[in-house]
């Protein structure tokens, strides 16, 4: 559940805490003061903590450490899809595009498109803004570039310019038997 562990009549069995690598906890505050939805300590009391990205150590806690790879490029509107790192012959030579990001670290998205080659003109919305097609319309006819979990809100889009990053988290192999380990010991 994106941003459930605060909602605590949600049943957990494991729960699984992602810290971002590259700003860990910000100012260690709370909204508004900062950009926490749960204090610090919480990390504590999770069945695993996991660091996306960048080199971050939360204090006090094992964490395991996960990068996001991407895997390719999805047309929203038809499906279909592009391998990394590959794009699409149509968008020719340029390798220009936008990029539409409605997620807590919008940058990491940008920078993905540009280790995958592109030039990107990134319009940042607010976190878990609702997408709608106004927010994906521009004056060109460049590609429009989302992220897999803005895409759910647009998913009956037309449009052929939207295509979607998919991304597969990666982790180390012993990182996977913690997680796994920890799972398991639930059955």
């Amino acid at each position: 559940s994106d941003d459930g562990l605060q909602h605590y009549r949600l049943h957990r069995d494991f729960e699984i805490a992602v810290v971002d690598g590259v700003r860990g906890l910000g100012n260690g505050r709370c909204l508004p003061a900062g950009p926490l939805r749960e204090p610090p300590a919480r990390l504590a009391a999770v069945d695993a903590v996991i660091v996306n990205g960048g080199s971050y150590q939360p204090p006090g806690v094992a964490a395991l450490r996960m990068e996001l790879r991407p895997l390719g490029l999805r047309q929203l509107a038809t499906g279909t899809w592009v391998a990394a790192p590959a794009l699409p012959a149509d968008w020719g030579a340029a390798r220009r595009a936008h990029a539409v990001a409605a997620i807590g670290h919008p940058q990491r998205f940008a920078d993905s498109l540009r280790a995958l080659g592109l030039t990107v003109d990134l319009r940042v919305l607010p976190d878990h803004h609702p997408l709608g097609t106004a927010d994906l319309e521009f004056d060109d006819a460049l590609p429009v570039v989302i992220t897999a979990k803005d895409a759910v809100k647009c998913a009956e889009s037309a449009d052929p310019r939207i295509w979607v990053l998919e991304v597969a988290a990666e982790l180390a192999e012993s990182d996977w038997a913690v997680l796994l380990a920890g799972i398991e010991n639930l059955i």
